[in-house]
């Protein structure tokens, strides 16, 4: 996934709490109340009804970038404006250590400081998102082999605690894949049971068994024996 899916994505979830960090000073303009988009296309500007647009760029790497960016051609400038500029390097992590901002905690690999994690597990109660964002914690926390030694000995309840909370979850999706497999199997046994027996079945019945629990599934295999009717088996 590229950096710019990411953060996007993160933007998406986290919207005001991405606007704190990434555009402090224009989030203070924002009341709680005000509607938020991100407007990918200028012509979105008109069907909103707004010319206001904040450009923010969020730099990964330290280093020095122009305050402005120009397009145009050999005899014109057709595009030029200014913009805001996030240097996540360049933030102080012991600011955001304990910051109750995700989007913050998150990022504080992005500032030169590994420990994400329990910030993630504190902030975010839904366990998708967790899962979502220790992948993101790791792609941007990207140890060297005796750092990642380190932190794993420095913070070893966190790790620990996200390899049981990965495993665990890895687990249950396996689970649920498998019953899903299974669901999947009965249903097409008992329409072609149904379609020996009875003929063609309609789209409705179909629909039901393939809708239908396992526990349903095995009700209306032992009634068809006995069944003079799609209709009666389904029952």
């Amino acid at each position: 996934m590229s950096h710019d899916q990411n953060f996007k994505n993160l933007i998406l979830d986290y919207l005001r709490e991405a606007l704190e960090i990434f555009a402090a000073d224009e989030a203070t303009m924002i009341n709680a109340s005000a509607r938020i988009w991100v407007l990918p296309r200028f012509h979105l500007a008109e069907m909103f009804n707004t010319e206001r647009v904040v450009p923010v760029v969020v730099f990964l790497r330290d280093g020095a970038v122009p305050d402005r960016l120009e397009l145009g051609g050999d005899r014109h400038t057709y595009l030029s404006f200014r913009y805001l500029a996030c240097h996540l390097p360049r933030l102080d992590w012991q600011q955001y250590r304990d910051s109750q901002n995700l989007t913050a905690r998150l990022n504080l690999p992005n500032m030169h400081y590994a420990h994400a994690m329990r910030g993630l597990f504190e902030l975010e109660p839904d366990p998708e998102k967790q899962i979502k964002y220790i992948d993101f914690i790791d792609i941007y926390t990207a140890l060297a082999p005796d750092e990642l030694e380190r932190y794993c000995e420095q913070y070893s309840e966190d790790v620990k605690k996200m390899s049981s909370f990965a495993e665990r979850h890895l687990e249950k999706g396996r689970q649920e894949g498998m019953q899903q497999g299974m669901q999947q199997g009965e249903a097409r046994v008992l329409l072609r049971q149904m379609e020996r027996k009875f003929g063609t079945v309609s789209v409705e019945i179909r629909q039901r068994i393939n809708q239908a629990d396992e526990e349903l599934l095995l009700e209306w295999s032992e009634r068809i024996l006995t069944a003079n009717s799609p209709e009666e088996v389904l029952h």
